[in-house]
Protein backbone atom coordinates (compact mmCIF):
# COMPACT_ATOMS: atom_id res chain seq x y z
CA UNK A 1 0.00 0.00 0.00
CA UNK A 2 1.75 3.31 -1.24
CA UNK A 3 2.15 6.10 1.25
CA UNK A 4 0.04 9.36 0.63
CA UNK A 5 1.88 12.79 0.88
CA UNK A 6 0.03 15.78 1.51
CA UNK A 7 -3.17 14.24 -0.47
CA UNK A 8 -0.60 13.05 -3.55
CA UNK A 9 0.77 9.44 -3.80
CA UNK A 10 4.15 8.99 -2.73
CA UNK A 11 5.33 8.52 -5.85
CA UNK A 12 4.09 11.29 -7.51
CA UNK A 13 5.89 13.70 -4.59
CA UNK A 14 8.66 16.07 -5.04
CA UNK A 15 12.26 14.25 -3.50
CA UNK A 16 13.03 17.72 -1.89
CA UNK A 17 10.09 17.60 -0.19
CA UNK A 18 10.76 13.77 1.05
CA UNK A 19 14.59 14.59 2.14
CA UNK A 20 16.08 12.84 5.04
CA UNK A 21 13.35 10.09 4.56
CA UNK A 22 13.32 6.30 5.46
CA UNK A 23 10.28 4.37 2.94
CA UNK A 24 9.65 0.52 3.16
CA UNK A 25 9.87 -0.68 -0.74
CA UNK A 26 5.80 -1.15 -0.06
CA UNK A 27 5.37 2.76 0.38
CA UNK A 28 6.99 3.12 -2.31
CA UNK A 29 5.07 0.80 -4.85
CA UNK A 30 9.12 -1.37 -5.09
CA UNK A 31 8.31 -4.25 -2.95
CA UNK A 32 9.17 -6.57 -5.81
CA UNK A 33 12.47 -4.49 -6.40
CA UNK A 34 13.86 -3.75 -3.19
CA UNK A 35 13.92 -3.67 0.19
CA UNK A 36 13.57 0.00 1.34
CA UNK A 37 14.30 3.65 -0.24
CA UNK A 38 15.43 6.88 1.21
CA UNK A 39 15.97 9.70 0.11
CA UNK A 40 19.11 12.51 1.22
CA UNK A 41 19.20 15.62 3.00
CA UNK A 42 18.27 18.76 0.78
CA UNK A 43 21.69 20.99 0.95
CA UNK A 44 19.97 23.16 -2.21
CA UNK A 45 21.77 20.89 -4.79
CA UNK A 46 20.39 17.48 -6.31
CA UNK A 47 19.33 15.06 -3.53
CA UNK A 48 20.16 11.58 -3.43
CA UNK A 49 18.02 8.80 -3.49
CA UNK A 50 19.23 5.50 -3.39
CA UNK A 51 16.97 2.05 -3.66
CA UNK A 52 18.69 -0.77 -1.60
CA UNK A 53 17.97 -4.74 -1.85
CA UNK A 54 19.38 -6.94 1.22
CA UNK A 55 20.91 -9.77 0.86
CA UNK A 56 22.40 -12.33 4.04
CA UNK A 57 26.18 -13.33 3.72
CA UNK A 58 25.02 -16.74 4.48
CA UNK A 59 23.35 -17.24 1.01
CA UNK A 60 26.35 -17.03 -0.75
CA UNK A 61 26.95 -20.40 1.76
CA UNK A 62 30.80 -19.25 0.97
CA UNK A 63 31.67 -19.28 4.90
CA UNK A 64 30.14 -17.83 8.36
CA UNK A 65 30.20 -14.10 8.81
CA UNK A 66 32.36 -14.46 11.40
CA UNK A 67 34.92 -15.47 9.19
CA UNK A 68 34.42 -13.85 6.76
CA UNK A 69 38.14 -12.26 5.24
CA UNK A 70 38.37 -8.67 3.97
CA UNK A 71 39.47 -10.58 0.27
CA UNK A 72 36.18 -12.36 0.54
CA UNK A 73 34.36 -9.37 0.99
CA UNK A 74 35.68 -7.42 -1.55
CA UNK A 75 35.64 -9.99 -3.86
CA UNK A 76 31.79 -9.96 -3.14
CA UNK A 77 30.99 -6.39 -3.37
CA UNK A 78 33.03 -5.94 -6.85
CA UNK A 79 31.32 -8.76 -8.02
CA UNK A 80 28.08 -7.05 -7.19
CA UNK A 81 29.03 -3.46 -8.05
CA UNK A 82 30.29 -4.62 -11.70
CA UNK A 83 27.55 -7.57 -12.70
CA UNK A 84 24.78 -5.36 -11.41
CA UNK A 85 25.54 -1.78 -11.37
CA UNK A 86 25.39 -1.18 -8.09
CA UNK A 87 26.50 2.60 -6.43
CA UNK A 88 28.12 0.38 -3.52
CA UNK A 89 27.54 -2.44 -1.02
CA UNK A 90 27.26 -2.25 2.55
CA UNK A 91 27.83 -4.61 5.27
CA UNK A 92 26.65 -4.67 9.12
CA UNK A 93 26.35 -7.86 11.33
CA UNK A 94 22.94 -9.20 12.29
CA UNK A 95 22.80 -9.48 16.41
CA UNK A 96 20.20 -12.11 16.62
CA UNK A 97 21.60 -14.59 14.15
CA UNK A 98 25.14 -13.44 13.67
CA UNK A 99 24.89 -13.30 9.98
CA UNK A 100 26.18 -10.44 8.02
CA UNK A 101 23.87 -8.59 6.22
CA UNK A 102 24.80 -6.65 2.64
CA UNK A 103 22.90 -3.76 1.52
CA UNK A 104 23.25 -3.36 -2.01
CA UNK A 105 22.67 0.37 -3.31
CA UNK A 106 22.02 2.19 -6.58
CA UNK A 107 21.84 5.70 -6.19
CA UNK A 108 20.36 8.97 -8.60
CA UNK A 109 20.96 12.32 -7.91
CA UNK A 110 17.62 14.14 -8.40
CA UNK A 111 16.32 18.11 -8.49
CA UNK A 112 14.11 18.22 -5.46
CA UNK A 113 10.83 18.82 -7.58
CA UNK A 114 11.74 15.60 -9.36
CA UNK A 115 8.91 13.21 -8.20
CA UNK A 116 10.35 10.27 -6.50
CA UNK A 117 8.50 7.73 -9.08
CA UNK A 118 9.93 8.95 -12.23
CA UNK A 119 13.43 9.29 -9.95
CA UNK A 120 12.87 5.29 -8.99
CA UNK A 121 12.37 4.64 -12.46
CA UNK A 122 15.34 5.98 -13.65
CA UNK A 123 17.44 4.26 -11.60
CA UNK A 124 15.49 0.59 -13.31
CA UNK A 125 16.31 1.96 -16.45
CA UNK A 126 20.06 3.65 -16.60
CA UNK A 127 20.91 0.45 -15.23
CA UNK A 128 19.29 -2.49 -17.09
CA UNK A 129 20.74 -5.03 -15.07
CA UNK A 130 20.20 -2.99 -11.90
CA UNK A 131 18.13 -3.80 -9.14
CA UNK A 132 15.29 -5.34 -11.48
CA UNK A 133 18.37 -8.01 -12.61
CA UNK A 134 20.21 -8.46 -9.29
CA UNK A 135 16.39 -9.24 -7.74
CA UNK A 136 15.51 -11.51 -10.70
CA UNK A 137 19.25 -12.96 -10.10
CA UNK A 138 19.19 -13.33 -6.35
CA UNK A 139 15.85 -15.14 -6.10
CA UNK A 140 14.28 -11.97 -4.27
CA UNK A 141 17.63 -12.22 -2.55
CA UNK A 142 16.08 -14.42 0.46
CA UNK A 143 16.49 -17.85 -0.42
CA UNK A 144 18.94 -16.76 -3.32
CA UNK A 145 20.13 -19.68 -5.88
CA UNK A 146 20.25 -17.67 -8.43
CA UNK A 147 22.72 -15.81 -10.78
CA UNK A 148 24.41 -13.93 -7.83
CA UNK A 149 25.02 -16.49 -5.44
CA UNK A 150 27.16 -18.24 -8.43
CA UNK A 151 29.21 -15.35 -9.47
CA UNK A 152 29.92 -14.32 -5.94
CA UNK A 153 30.84 -17.88 -5.48
CA UNK A 154 33.46 -18.12 -8.36
CA UNK A 155 34.82 -14.89 -7.72
CA UNK A 156 35.57 -15.06 -3.42
CA UNK A 157 36.82 -19.11 -5.25
CA UNK A 158 39.44 -17.00 -7.26
CA UNK A 159 40.65 -14.91 -4.53
CA UNK A 160 40.88 -17.71 -2.32
CA UNK A 161 43.02 -19.89 -5.19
Amino acid sequence: MRTIVNGRDIRRTGVGYLADGYFSAAEVGEENICDHVTVGEDDGGRIPVTMVEIIRWSEFEIGPWARATVRQLDAVKRTICVNYGAAGVNHRDEDFTGDGLLEVEWVAWAEGHKPLGEVLDFIRRIVPEGPVGFHNNSNGAYGATGNVVREVREAVAAVEG
